[in-house]
C-alpha cells in the first residue's frame, strides 16, 4: 500500500526539463510546440497525480470497509454510509443504522502508519458525521438532475462507484468510476465527476471519457501496459484514469504504468508509479528515435 507521505513528483520535472534541454542542444524544433508552457504543464500533471491518489485512497478504504460490513453484518442493516478524512492521516468508512444516529460498523485507516482499525462497536454519530451523511444523500439525490447525461455500465461487467471529496472551502467534489467485477481486466473510461457548492447547487458537471474503454490486463499470460487515447477536450491523463490503474492494474496485476496518448497535443503522457510521475513523450521526439534506428541499420550495410 502506498504511503501518503511519501509521495514525490520532482520526476516530473526532471524529465520534462530533460526532454526540453535535448531539445535545444541538438538546435532543432522545440518538441514542446504543441504542449501548453511547462510551468503549466507540471502543474497540470502534479495536480492530477495528488488527486488520482486522494480518490484511490478513498476507493480503497470503501472496498475494504464493504468487504467488513458484509463479513459481519447483512446489508439490510445500513441506513447510510460515509467516507471522510477526520484527521490529516485518519480517514473513516462509515455505516450507519436506519435511524442514521448510530454506527452498525467502521473502519478507520491510519494513513501515516499504513494501518487499518475494523470497528464493530456500535457507537452515536457525530455531529458532524450526521451532517455529512445529510449532506451525502443530497448530493445523491441531485446527481440524478445529470442522469441522462451518464452512459449505464453492462450488467455483467461491474457497476458504479461514488466517493465524494471534499475539495476546498467551497467545493464538494462527487466522483462516479465504473467499477468492474470481471478477472483480467481494467476499466477505464464511462467517468464523471460532478462539483457541488456550499448550498449543494450543481456548479460543474465533467465526462472525462467518451465510453468505456475495458483493456485487459495480461495477454498470453503476459501483463501489457494498458493505452488509451483522450479526445480533444480532455487531453491529458485524469484523476480517474490513475485511480483505477492503482487499483485494477498495479494493485491486482503489478503493472508499474499506463499510457494516454493524446492527440490534441500529439504527445504521450506516460504514468510511472515507482516514481510517482507523469513523463511527457512527443510525437517528434518517437519519430526521431525511429529515424535514428533507421540510420544506424543504414550505416551497417555499408561497407
Amino acid at each position: 500500500m502506498l504511503s501518503i507521505t511519501h509521495i514525490r513528483f520532482q520526476k516530473t520535472l526532471f524529465a520534462s526539463l530533460l526532454l526540453a534541454f535535448v531539445s535545444l542542444c541538438h538546435a532543432q524544433k522545440n518538441t514542446f510546440d504543441n504542449l501548453p508552457p511547462l510551468a503549466e504543464l507540471f502543474t497540470v500533471n502534479d495536480s492530477v497525480i495528488k488527486e488520482g491518489h486522494r480518490l484511490y485512497f478513498y476507493e480503497k478504504i470503501n472496498w475494504n470497509a464493504a468487504d467488513f460490513l458484509l463479513a459481519n453484518h447483512k446489508p439490510d442493516e445500513v441506513g447510510a454510509s460515509l467516507t471522510y478524512m477526520a484527521e490529516d492521516s485518519l480517514m473513516i468508512a462509515l455505516f450507519a443504522d436506519k435511524s442514521k444516529t448510530k454506527t452498525v460498523c467502521e473502519l478507520q485507516w491510519d494513513m501515516r502508519a499504513n494501518k487499518y482499525n475494523p470497528i464493530d462497536t456500535i457507537r452515536n454519530l457525530t455531529e458532524r458525521e450526521k451532517e455529512l451523511i445529510e449532506r451525502r444523500i443530497i448530493i445523491m439525490t441531485r446527481m440524478q438532475d445529470v442522469a441522462d447525461s451518464i452512459n449505464g455500465i453492462p450488467q455483467d461487467f461491474g457497476n458504479f462507484n461514488f466517493d465524494i471529496i471534499r475539495i476546498n472551502d467551497d467545493i464538494t467534489r462527487l466522483y462516479i468510476l465504473t467499477g468492474t467485477v470481471q478477472n483480467n481486466m481494467i476499466p477505464f473510461g464511462n467517468d464523471y465527476s460532478i462539483d457541488f457548492d456550499n448550498d449543494n447547487n450543481i456548479v460543474a458537471f465533467r465526462r472525462y471519457h467518451n465510453s468505456l474503454l475495458a483493456i485487459q490486463a495480461t495477454h498470453d499470460g503476459e501483463t501489457v501496459t494498458p493505452i488509451h487515447s483522450h479526445l480533444t477536450n480532455n487531453p491529458y491523463i485524469t484523476p480517474t484514469d490513475i485511480c483505477n490503474y492503482l487499483l485494477y492494474a498495479r494493485d491486482v496485476h503489478g503493472i508499474k504504468s499506463f499510457i494516454v496518448y493524446s492527440p490534441k497535443l500529439k504527445s504521450r503522457f506516460v504514468y510511472m508509479d515507482e516514481t510517482k510521475s507523469i513523463i511527457t513523450v512527443t510525437d517528434e521526439d518517437k519519430s526521431k528515435k525511429k529515424g535514428k534506428k533507421k540510420d544506424k541499420k543504414s550505416n551497417k550495410k555499408q561497407p
